[in-house]
Protein backbone atom coordinates (compact mmCIF):
# COMPACT_ATOMS: atom_id res chain seq x y z
CA UNK A 1 0.00 0.00 0.00
CA UNK A 2 1.74 3.23 -0.91
CA UNK A 3 1.78 6.47 1.38
CA UNK A 4 1.73 9.46 0.79
CA UNK A 5 4.00 12.65 2.56
CA UNK A 6 4.65 16.12 2.01
CA UNK A 7 8.02 17.81 2.10
CA UNK A 8 8.10 21.52 3.04
CA UNK A 9 10.72 23.99 2.78
CA UNK A 10 12.39 22.39 -0.09
CA UNK A 11 14.97 25.14 -0.66
CA UNK A 12 14.47 26.63 -4.38
CA UNK A 13 17.99 25.39 -5.61
CA UNK A 14 17.40 22.26 -4.48
CA UNK A 15 13.89 22.25 -6.49
CA UNK A 16 15.05 23.38 -9.20
CA UNK A 17 17.86 20.73 -9.33
CA UNK A 18 15.54 18.04 -8.92
CA UNK A 19 13.55 19.44 -11.49
CA UNK A 20 15.97 19.51 -14.22
CA UNK A 21 17.28 15.97 -13.74
CA UNK A 22 13.11 15.12 -13.84
CA UNK A 23 12.97 16.54 -16.70
CA UNK A 24 16.19 14.59 -17.87
CA UNK A 25 14.98 11.45 -17.18
CA UNK A 26 11.66 11.91 -18.78
CA UNK A 27 10.09 11.69 -15.36
CA UNK A 28 7.51 13.54 -12.68
CA UNK A 29 9.11 15.18 -10.17
CA UNK A 30 7.57 12.62 -7.88
CA UNK A 31 8.55 9.95 -9.71
CA UNK A 32 12.23 11.44 -9.35
CA UNK A 33 11.80 11.80 -6.17
CA UNK A 34 11.04 7.83 -5.30
CA UNK A 35 13.83 6.77 -7.63
CA UNK A 36 16.61 8.54 -5.57
CA UNK A 37 14.92 7.46 -2.33
CA UNK A 38 14.71 4.26 -4.16
CA UNK A 39 18.39 4.35 -4.84
CA UNK A 40 19.10 5.84 -1.73
CA UNK A 41 17.70 3.25 0.60
CA UNK A 42 18.92 0.16 -2.01
CA UNK A 43 22.04 1.49 -1.68
CA UNK A 44 24.88 -0.67 0.22
CA UNK A 45 26.43 0.79 3.02
CA UNK A 46 29.59 2.31 2.76
CA UNK A 47 32.56 -0.02 4.12
CA UNK A 48 35.08 2.75 5.01
CA UNK A 49 37.79 0.39 5.13
CA UNK A 50 37.18 -0.85 1.53
CA UNK A 51 37.06 2.63 0.83
CA UNK A 52 40.16 3.48 1.97
CA UNK A 53 42.43 0.65 0.59
CA UNK A 54 40.43 1.67 -2.59
CA UNK A 55 41.47 5.44 -2.88
CA UNK A 56 45.23 4.25 -1.96
CA UNK A 57 45.53 1.77 -4.57
CA UNK A 58 44.58 4.69 -7.14
CA UNK A 59 46.65 6.90 -5.56
CA UNK A 60 49.53 4.32 -6.11
CA UNK A 61 48.23 3.85 -10.01
CA UNK A 62 48.17 7.84 -10.48
CA UNK A 63 50.56 9.64 -12.96
CA UNK A 64 51.37 13.32 -13.84
CA UNK A 65 50.57 16.04 -11.62
CA UNK A 66 48.06 18.84 -11.81
CA UNK A 67 49.33 22.30 -11.13
CA UNK A 68 47.97 25.18 -9.35
CA UNK A 69 46.00 26.33 -12.58
CA UNK A 70 44.60 22.97 -13.63
CA UNK A 71 43.00 23.00 -10.67
CA UNK A 72 41.56 26.13 -10.34
CA UNK A 73 40.47 25.41 -13.73
CA UNK A 74 38.48 22.39 -12.84
CA UNK A 75 37.15 23.62 -9.88
CA UNK A 76 36.09 26.70 -11.58
CA UNK A 77 34.09 24.24 -14.91
CA UNK A 78 32.06 22.44 -11.75
CA UNK A 79 29.92 19.59 -11.75
CA UNK A 80 27.96 18.30 -13.88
Amino acid sequence: MAVNITIKGIPKEVYERLRIRAKAQRRSINAQILTILEDQLSAKPMDVEERIKRVREIKRNATGTLDMEEIIETIEQGRP
